[in-house]
């Protein structure tokens, strides 16, 4: 499980609780892993891109929060609003793993910089 890794280490420098991690995690870097962990049941690697380009790796896309299984991955849209931000490619400024849970919604990603992966 990577529940609990940190997001990035530049955030977390100077944080003694988490100063002696060896891995970090951002959403993308999050995907990677589990599909890397997951390679011999899924028959294939992914390469180093980021959000946008496993959006276009894995061209299957569900419309609904119906269709969607635990393991699918769930893309954001958006645009940054920070000044001098670079525009990510197609839009793609995050990615998930659905799990489902109890409520049927929840996923697990690594949401904030200075955050942990979490559900």
């Amino acid at each position: 499980s990577y529940r609990g890794v940190p997001y990035a280490r530049r955030y977390f420098e100077g944080r003694p609780e988490d100063s002696d991690e060896q891995l970090f995690l951002d959403c993308c870097a999050l995907v990677r892993r589990a599909c890397h962990d997951l390679r011999d049941e899924f028959g294939f690697v992914l390469g180093r891109g980021n959000q946008a380009y496993q959006y276009c790796t894995l061209p299957e896309t569900a419309h609904t929060i119906e269709e969607l299984s635990p393991g699918d991955l769930i893309f954001y849209e958006g645009e940054y609003v920070k000044e001098g931000a670079k525009q990510q490619i197609l839009g793609m400024v995050h990615v998930e793993v659905f799990w489902g849970g109890e409520s049927g919604r929840a996923t697990i990603g690594a949401r904030k910089p200075d955050g942990y992966v979490e559900i």
